[in-house]
């Protein structure tokens, strides 16, 4: 029976130790999957931006053809009455 509080205390000095290093490791999991959507996180707005400046050019062509839409129209309408 003398043995009896030290293989308890034993005993919760393992669990301590065990839920210790379970949590190291889970926040270590989490440390890493938080770097990984950072990271994600810039190579999207990189990609936000290089849309943006492809919409923009992309709007200025479909200007133009818009225009050029409107001219062949216009010589359709000529031909058809000639």
């Amino acid at each position: 029976m003398e043995f009896l509080p030290w293989v308890v205390i034993l005993m919760l000095i393992y669990v301590i130790y065990f839920l210790m290093i379970r949590y190291e490791k889970r926040i270590a999991s989490l440390n890493k999957r938080i770097e990984q959507n950072s990271d994600g996180i810039k190579e999207n707005r990189d990609m936000i931006g290089q849309n943006r400046s492809l919409i923009e050019k992309n709007k200025h062509d479909i200007e133009k053809n818009a225009k050029n839409i409107t001219t062949n129209l216009e010589k359709i309408d000529i031909d058809l009455d000639d």
